[in-house]
């Protein structure tokens, strides 16, 4: 069997054209899948970022409403003083401290027997007082704030993540 020239040239360019095609389609579909992979990962990224900022929002709505009733507890709390102050202040509200008193006999002081008594504050000592004990309640209620908003925080990440 005798191939002739023409023949073997043009099985050679049928041969270097379905080459060419060949390796065109690969890259075609290689070009096509990492395109593909890069637009998933893309995807991936956008829902995961979306998902985010939807959990930074709710920790945000949390902690606003933790501030919120933290700042209502406060008000409350200073309207409570005030009204307590300016009782105290008229005299309609008294503040007693206990003391003991030692017995009229010289005996009985020597023996340390005492008798209990109450004695009341003048009212720049019953403010100092009230003050004190309301810095130690803001403080109270600032750490049960703190426990609120962490306790809020934590339930809302489980939710999150047994969705």
């Amino acid at each position: 069997m005798k191939v002739s020239m023409f023949s073997w040239r043009l099985w050679f360019v049928v041969a270097a054209l379905m080459a060419i095609a060949a390796v065109v389609a690969a890259g075609f579909t290689r070009s096509h899948l990492l395109a593909e992979v890069e637009r998933d990962a893309a995807q991936r990224e956008a829902a995961e970022e979306r998902i985010a900022r939807r959990v930074q929002s709710l920790i945000g709505d949390d902690f606003n409403q933790v501030a919120e009733r933290l700042a209502q507890e406060n008000k409350d709390a200073e309207k409570s003083r005030n009204a307590l102050l300016a009782d105290i202040r008229a005299g309609v509200r008294r503040l007693y401290v206990p003391i003991r008193l030692p017995d009229t006999g010289s005996a009985a002081v020597a023996g340390g027997d005492q008798r209990e008594a109450r004695a009341e504050l003048t009212g720049e000592a019953a403010a100092v007082l009230v003050g004190i004990t309301d810095d130690g309640d803001a403080g109270i209620r600032a750490l049960n704030g703190c426990v609120a908003a962490y306790n809020k925080v934590r339930a809302r990440l489980q939710e999150m993540g047994a969705q």
